[in-house]
């Protein structure tokens, strides 16, 4: 029998919770809370939380989906593979706030751990990935990642001042909470040679945290670009490839992708829901190979901790 123990009450953690419901995957639920209560939530949510971890032990969960802030990641990863060592772990992304904690988690336990990242189980993602990958249009000269959207529309239900988004002790800041951007670069196109990036707190300046941040990534014959913020009036989550032979454009608002080749446009609408896609996937006893594990998501963060760093320093580094 699947039994699921969610750990957190935010926005994302309920968000699983009801997909797991809606899947049919497990009736067997319970959140775990680190308050003795949660605000804002529905009955059928608050008939399953529980604040003590002695019912958690009793309950023994054999998946366990970490949805609390990224800064309490890794101890909640120890943590639960500890107490319960037989279980699979999901995370939610980014892996952690900080790059040098991934070193606390022993690669037994690493083997054991997903993440996240479900813009990789988008279908339009998939469909570049398969053109990338059989070279349909020639070679990539070059992408930009073109992501925002204000943060006061994020979460709508909470106050701005309490939520992780602009709180860098907890994780917060444009570059970690939008890594999707980053992972997906790796993802479709591997590693780039060298990166150079510019942060700047451009309309919240009051926030501890980056909110505007332009990643330049080196490849070996190409270069390419991330831009991302916190406070475009319009939500817009955009992916530009050129080819050799075509022009790619994928709008994730709108479900499209877009082929320019020479007189011909290719638009076409691709429905995606990727958060039951992935969902679905981490209860499969093989898990697809796009699924973000520990290697995949502790590169999301090494690529964050190099970009800030070269931001800082105002220079090219070498990502190793």
């Amino acid at each position: 029998m699947r039994k699921v123990l969610i750990i957190g009450t935010g926005n994302i953690a309920i968000r699983h919770f009801q997909n797991i419901l809606k899947l049919k995957i497990t009736n067997q639920i319970k959140i775990l809370s680190r308050f003795s209560s949660a605000r804002n939530i529905s009955k059928n949510v608050k008939n399953c939380i529980i604040t003590d971890m002695q019912k958690a032990r009793k309950f023994n969960p054999n998946f366990i989906l970490i949805c609390s802030p990224s800064s309490l990641h890794i101890a909640d990863i120890i943590k639960f593979i500890t107490i319960f060592p037989l279980a699979k772990i999901f995370c939610e992304k980014p892996l952690t706030n900080k790059y040098k904690k991934i070193n606390k988690i022993e690669k037994k336990s690493a083997d054991k751990v997903y993440v996240g990242y479900q813009l990789r189980f988008n279908k339009l993602v998939l469909k570049l990935k398969s053109i990338i990958k059989k070279k349909i249009y020639g070679k990539v000269l070059s992408y930009k990642f073109i992501t925002g959207q204000d943060i006061k529309d994020w979460r709508p239900n909470k106050k701005l001042i309490n939520t992780v988004s602009i709180n860098s002790k907890l994780g917060g800041g444009v570059m970690l909470e939008l890594s999707h951007e980053i992972d997906l670069s790796l993802f479709l196109f591997g590693k780039p040679k060298n990166i150079f990036c510019k942060n700047k707190k451009s309309k919240y300046k009051n926030f501890d945290v980056e909110d505007n941040s332009n990643i330049f990534f080196e490849y070996e014959n190409y270069i390419s670009t991330i831009c991302i913020d916190m406070f475009n009036p319009i939500k817009k989550r955009d992916l530009y490839v050129t080819f050799d032979k075509a022009y790619v454009h994928i709008n994730f608002i709108n479900n499209q992708i877009i082929i320019y080749k020479k007189n011909i446009i290719i638009n076409k609408k691709i429905i995606s829901n990727d958060y039951e896609d992935m969902i679905k996937n981490f209860f499969k006893k093989n898990r697809s190979i796009n699924f973000s594990n520990f290697k995949t998501a502790a590169l999301v963060n090494k690529v964050v901790e190099i970009s800030k760093k070269s931001s800082k320093l105002s220079k090219k580094i070498t990502l190793h």
